[in-house]
């Protein structure tokens, strides 16, 4: 009883609706005004059978269209296809040069692309704006993610840190937005307490508003070599958002070290006094605390490497990395935090 009462209310819904609501019944909308019909309920009142003799070879489309409205056949659907590429405009009506409101006025654009994304299951990673300062001339900002989001705070954080130390070079008449390249992004439960993922995200989101304030030069991070060398183990290259592959993720593979080095490391090794056999350092002697470590490498060289490294403490309590050659020679190399 209770489905019979909901299907009469939804025929009574559809029949107020005009023809137009139906989109296989546009063929046949002028023939059905002709005869003074204006809405599905005057359709519904007519008989099937003169209804669809009257319209000839349309007639079978538009009863299956009606029957499908109503609900009584099966209406499927082709899957929602999201565009290829998104690249959406937004036009000022008074060209402007005001940072507020051009951050005012991407958050529309920002909304569009996050949605976007969500259709594709996808986080952002490269995002740009383009500012049409007249008919020839542009200016493009970019911005660019450590790891891939859908957070809407977060970019409009970091499109205002842009906006506010990239100065604009002319009044803006409109302002676009592209997104460049994204990621599959997969949703994490969420837990009572900050866990290690949360940690990596607060890091990672200081990263990029650094990145964005001080410029693509200026923030730089370990990364290992591949020598046995102390002083060639590491270098220090740039953070690399904006590179494709260069963002640290937490798939990659770390290597992990049981061996104990300083956090420290001399350019150049020093050169230590030796008295009595024992290493001088400030004018006392140093006590070795842990080692011998040798490090050999690069026998082919002209130069090979040949170190017995040690721990030691210094008068002021203080721990250090030196070593001695085979010539018995010591160097101080590093300090301990």
């Amino acid at each position: 009883m209770a489905e019979a009462t909901n299907l009469q209310e939804s025929q009574d819904l559809l029949s107020r609706l005009p023809i137009q609501a139906i989109r296989e019944l546009e063929c046949c909308a002028s023939f059905l005004r002709s005869i003074g019909i204006q809405n599905l309920g005057g359709i519904l009142k007519l008989p099937r059978p003169g209804l669809a003799q009257r319209l000839g070879r349309q007639g079978p489309q538009v009863l299956k269209a009606i029957d499908q409205a109503l609900g009584y056949v099966a209406d499927p659907r082709a899957a929602l296809q999201p565009q290829e590429h998104f690249l959406q405009w937004q036009e000022f009506t008074v060209p402007t040069d005001s940072c507020s409101l051009l951050a005012q006025a991407s958050q529309p654009l920002l909304h569009e692309a996050l949605g976007w994304l969500k259709t594709k299951q996808h986080g952002l990673t490269q995002a740009r704006f383009i500012l049409r300062q007249g008919r020839q001339t542009s200016q493009t900002l970019d911005l660019y993610l450590a790891q891939p989001s859908q957070d809407l705070s977060q970019l409009k954080k970091l499109w205002q840190e842009k906006l506010q130390h990239q100065p604009l070079q002319q009044t803006v008449h409109s302002i676009g937005l592209e997104v460049i390249s994204s990621e599959p992004i997969h949703s994490q439960s969420s837990s009572l307490f900050p866990g290690p993922i949360s940690q990596s995200e607060s890091l990672q989101s200081l990263a990029e508003r650094l990145y964005e304030r001080l410029g693509q030069t200026s923030l730089v991070q370990p990364e290992l070599q591949n020598s046995h060398r102390p002083e060639e183990a590491m270098q220090l290259k740039g953070l690399g958002l904006g590179a494709k592959g260069a963002r640290q993720t937490n798939e990659q593979k770390h290597r992990d070290f049981d061996l104990l080095r300083p956090s420290w490391l001399l350019e150049s090794p020093l050169v230590l006094k030796v008295q009595n056999h024992r290493p001088q350092y400030q004018g006392q002697a140093l006590e070795l605390a842990l080692g011998p470590e040798r490090i050999e490498a690069e026998w082919w060289s002209e130069h090979p490497l040949q170190r017995d490294y040690f721990v030691a403490q210094t008068g002021q309590q203080q721990m250090v990395w030196v070593y001695r050659t085979p010539a018995h020679h010591w160097f101080l190399h590093g300090f301990f935090g």
